[in-house]
Order: structure tokens, then sequence, then C-alpha cells
């Protein structure tokens, strides 16, 4: 197993992918599966999370691909809604959220769109954050949390381990589930299996994790919603 990382440079996908001589290629997210998709366009692809891979031009189909790439959906946009829901159910004066996000991401975009009709920035005044998980953001995360807290500004993230690190609360995909089902994909194509005939998987287990210690760093109490949580962070 080779382990190649862009440091969050976008444009090092195509570099990665083009120098890599392995007999398939196990990527994370949509930009680099795009990429992975360009540069090799026979060697197997599995992804563990895609946005929409059929928006996205990766595959024909979920159920047939077509292709050379098949993997694992996240219905990232499908989930916006609840996470706007969550939020506003314990901040049901909710009126100005703020989407932290690349745009340039194509499974961004959808996201976005999805969580609020209307675009803002973090200099203005909003009322809660929506973080996106992006090579571009995710480095800043500690000056997220930060600004957050300083703010007393309710967090979400698609994602458990952000808010493990100090966003105040999640609903998505678990990354782990996904890496080992992603690695089914990879031992049925070492076998024989053709990509183009591997159904797409669309993740379907989801968990909400709430961060304590953010919470009470911001004033909110959330109680709740605590009953409901998979995971409460102490």
């Amino acid at each position: 197993m080779e382990i190649r990382w862009a440091e969050g440079w976008a444009e090092r996908y195509v570099a990665i992918a083009t120098s890599s001589d392995s007999r398939s290629i196990a990527t994370y997210a949509t930009p680099p599966t795009i990429a992975a998709k360009q540069a090799a366009t026979v060697i197997p692809i599995v992804s563990a999370v895609m946005g929409d891979p059929v928006g996205a031009g990766l595959v024909t189909s979920l159920g047939r691909p077509g292709g050379n790439v098949t993997g694992l959906s996240n219905q990232t946009s499908d989930l916006a809604g609840k996470r706007l829901e969550l939020v506003r159910e314990v901040f049901p004066n909710l009126r100005r959220l703020a989407i932290l996000a690349n745009v340039i991401n194509p499974a961004a975009v959808p996201e976005a769109g999805e969580a609020a009709a209307f675009e803002m920035t973090i200099r203005e005044k909003v009322e809660a954050l929506h973080v996106l998980p992006t090579p571009v953001v995710t480095p800043q995360l500690a000056k997220i949390t930060d600004f957050a807290i300083q703010h007393r500004l309710p967090t979400m993230s698609p994602l458990n381990v952000l808010t493990r690190q100090g966003l105040l609360m999640s609903y998505g995909y678990d990354p782990m589930v996904a890496w080992r089902r992603a690695g089914s994909y990879v031992d049925r194509i070492f076998k024989g299996a053709n990509p183009a005939e591997l159904p797409v998987e669309q993740l379907d287990q989801f968990q909400h994790v709430i961060n304590l210690k953010t919470a009470r760093a911001i004033g909110f109490d959330p109680t709740s919603l605590l009953f409901r949580a998979d995971e409460v962070i102490e």
C-alpha cells in the first residue's frame, strides 16, 4: 500500500494519480477522484467517499458505474437539511447561517445550496456556522473553533472527527466505516471483479455527535438533543 497526500493542494491530485503505478487507486472525496479518473482511465479507482458521483461525471449510474470508478456516496447534500434542522431545533430564531467551504469542490456546492439559500461570509454578523470539510477549510479548524467560541456561535459539520476536534456538533457518516467498506471493493477487484459492474453504495448509517465542552464554552444547553445523540464528547 502506497499512501499519497496532497497536503491540501488540489492541483497536486493529478500529478499524484499520474505517478502511481499501483494496480488500483483508492481515493477520499470527490476532487481527488475526478483527478484520478483523468489520470488513469483503465486502472480501477475506488472512492471511500464521493458526493454526487453521477453529477460529477464519475459514473454513469449508481447501479452500474460503467467505467473504472466505483465506491461509496456520502449523500452529503441530502443530509444538509437534517443538519440545519438540528441547529434550528435548539436555536429556533436562527436567521443567518455562514457556510465555510471550498467552492471549487464540486461536492461542496450542492451541500451549500441545500443548507441555505444565500451566501454569507465569516465577516458578517452571523448566528451559526456550517463547516464543510475540505482541504482548504479543515487545516484552519482550530482558528474556526476559537472564533466560534469567542463569538458564542454554534457550529455544525458533516464529520464526527471535526466535532471531536472542537466543533459543537455534527451529523453524518463515520469516515472509518466508509474506509472499511471501500476496502471490500478493493478486495473484490483484486479477486477479478469489474469496477464497471460494482454498484456505488450509499452510506446509510449516520451519527449525531455533540461536544459538551464546546457547548459549555458558548453557553449552550444541549439537553434537548442528548437523548438522540450517538456520541457525547465530555
